[in-house]
Order: C-alpha cells, then structure tokens, then sequence
C-alpha cells in the first residue's frame, strides 16, 4: 500500500507500507491508519520548510 506526502499542494513523497510476515490483504482499518500516518508526516515534513521560508 502506498499513500502520497502531499502539502499545501506540493508533493512531498511517497508512504510505502509492506507486511513482511502476514501476507494478508490490507483491511479497512488498515487503510485508515495508513492515512492517518501519511497526512501527520506530512505535516511534520512540510511545518519546517514553510517556518524557514517565512524567515
């Protein structure tokens, strides 16, 4: 499963999560979870730059 690092409309990256012992489907919850990583990473890449760009 992969998810986009996006912020204020620019790509950040990509999210790559694996399973290396259950090689079950992702389920639902999974994805939520996923989402949820993805868009506080996001944040936390992104909340840097912009500080150093208003500076």
């Amino acid at each position: 499963m992969a998810g986009p690092l996006r912020a204020r409309e620019t790509a950040l990256g990509v999210a790559t999560f694996t399973r290396s012992e259950n090689l079950a489907s992702f389920a639902r919850d999974d994805l939520l979870l996923a989402q949820e990583l993805v868009a506080r990473a996001s944040v936390c890449i992104d909340t840097p730059a912009a500080t150093a760009s208003r500076t």
